[in-house]
């Protein structure tokens, strides 16, 4: 198991299979895999946060949530949406057989009239753990 440091609230583990490469049906090879996690945030409880890579909604993540989805090699964009706030886009290369786990948050700073409403790309956090 792996123990994900957060800023947030405590983290639960995730299960070691849950981060690591899945095989391609019927090929016998392994695929790339990105794994995105929702901290225990306190803003949005009964709200899931969006997930998008390369421009396609792939999950909704409710509070303290596990979603893996296994991709193409080569370079994604991540990024992570609620309502109109979102998070910077995180940029990740992954090799035939690489998987990298990403954790997202409603940040406090999101509640504040700028965030909310001058900065609106800047009110989720999204990062590589």
């Amino acid at each position: 198991m792996a123990v994900l440091a957060s800023p947030w609230f405590d983290v639960q583990a995730l299960r070691h299979s849950d981060v690591l490469p899945r095989r391609r049906e019927g090929m016998g090879t392994l695929m790339p895999r990105i794994t995105v996690r929702r901290a225990l945030d306190t803003g949005g409880l009964l709200r899931r946060i969006a997930i998008e890579i390369d421009g396609q909604v792939v999950a909704r993540l409710k509070r303290g949530a596990v979603q893996s989805v296994d991709v193409a090699p080569g370079r994604h964009v991540v990024r992570a949406h609620l309502d109109w706030q979102s998070s910077a886009p995180v940029e990740v290369h992954l090799a035939d057989t690489e998987a990298i786990a990403l954790e997202t948050a409603l940040a406090e700073r999101s509640m504040t009239f700028t965030a909310a409403f001058l900065r609106p790309g800047s009110g989720l956090d999204l990062q590589v753990v």
